[in-house]
């Protein structure tokens, strides 16, 4: 029994457990007192009673339709209040309902924001002020309130009052911030499950291409294919390791990127290389980082794979209008050699992804140009 209490409480947020054990709690009580009432014979209250736990059920019933907390409690609160007034109205006193009165100021505070609560504790008060005067009009003699009581009514409420406001405080809007927080975590979650999916869909699309690659030409190094595969592998990692060093994960900037990029790949090879960057500092998105990252990858692989051993490398990342012009530039570079087919497909469907446009001047070496737009 309490491991099931405790497994309810743990998997239903805390506003609606608390109420559903109210409705429950209710029904539960009002069903007691209607079977009390008619063993002492007292019709009316259980056709109050009776008439209210229909009116709870129906609450009920719209709740589990909509799952709307916040009307529901609303909705409940409010029959509540109008059972309880017509008990205290009718010089009921013996009937429980004319007990609840200071516990919905409690609920008003625990289910509404604190300026609805306020406004719904003033209500409450007029409305019980109004029913007090009614059952003096009704019962001018037999309706007796003594002072002392008048006084503790109005302590309680003003207690309530201030506790409610301090749980506003202290824990209501605390609660809202972590909801806040989670739900945005819960947003970023997803965000980064999306972009994992779709990197492993893309190495998933890569292999199928080296796949078809191997298959049309079957001379290639098996150890060099897995090598290449490894290395576009470790720039997606690096992409990811990249956005967790920063502040901001919507920009990344080029030329640390670079930088770590440059130096994973060539602890393969173990080249000299001289590399001049000009990027003025510029910062892409992750998305664009990403497709930039794999082209350079496949362009600096093809460099590393020449025979001179000491490399001289200049890349550019420009600003022009509203576009970037990305160049990289190596004098020893030909790409035009059978080995290196596959990387020209693989830049050219990284290229067509986004919408860029490619120029390749094989003179004095490689020069390769992308202009593209940053996607954000």
């Amino acid at each position: 029994m309490i491991y099931k209490l405790t497994h309810f409480f743990q998997t239903h947020p805390r506003k609606e457990s608390m109420l559903l054990t109210m409705i429950y709690t209710f029904i539960f009580v009002d069903c007691v007192f209607v079977f009390t009432s008619f063993y002492l014979s007292q019709h009316l209250n259980m056709m109050q009673n009776i008439i209210t736990l229909l009116f709870v059920l129906l609450i009920l019933k719209r709740y589990q339709n909509t799952k709307d907390i916040r009307h529901t409690a609303i909705l409940f609160l409010i029959i509540m209040e109008i059972n309880s007034g017509i008990a205290l109205a009718g010089n009921e006193t013996q009937n429980f309902a004319a007990i609840f009165p200071f516990i919905y100021i409690a609920g008003f505070f625990f289910f509404l924001a604190l300026k609805e609560a306020i406004l719904a504790t003033i209500l409450h008060i007029i409305y019980w002020s109004l029913m007090v005067k009614i059952a003096f009009e009704i019962f001018p003699k037999g309706y007796s309130i003594m002072p002392a009581n008048v006084i503790n009514d109005i302590t309680v409420v003003i207690i309530l009052f201030f506790l409610g406001i301090f749980y506003q405080f202290t824990t209501e809007m605390a609660y809202t911030k972590l909801e806040t927080a989670h739900e945005s975590n819960k947003k970023l979650l997803k965000e980064i499950h999306h972009k994992i999916k779709n990197n492993l869909n893309f190495v998933s699309a890569v292999l199928g291409l080296q796949k078809r690659h191997i298959i049309k030409y079957p001379s290639e190094d098996t150890i060099d294919v897995l090598q290449d595969a490894k290395h576009r592998i470790q720039s997606i990692a690096l992409m990811h390791q990249a956005i967790d060093q920063t502040k901001h994960t919507s920009q990344i900037s080029f030329e640390p990127y670079l930088g770590r990029l440059i130096t994973l790949i060539n602890n393969t090879h173990r080249k000299k290389i001289s590399l001049t960057c000009h990027s003025n500092n510029i910062s892409l998105s992750e998305k664009s980082m990403h497709r930039l990252g794999l082209i350079i990858n496949e362009l600096l692989n093809s460099s590393l794979k020449m025979p001179q051993h000491h490399l001289s490398i200049e890349i550019s990342l420009q600003k022009k209008a509203d576009k970037y012009h990305f160049s990289y530039s190596d004098k020893n570079l030909v790409m035009q050699t059978a080995n290196l087919h596959f990387q020209e497909k693989l830049i050219a469907l990284i290229i067509e992804q986004m919408e860029a446009t490619l120029e390749i001047s094989p003179t004095q070496g490689t020069i390769c140009q992308v202009w593209f737009q940053d996607d954000r």
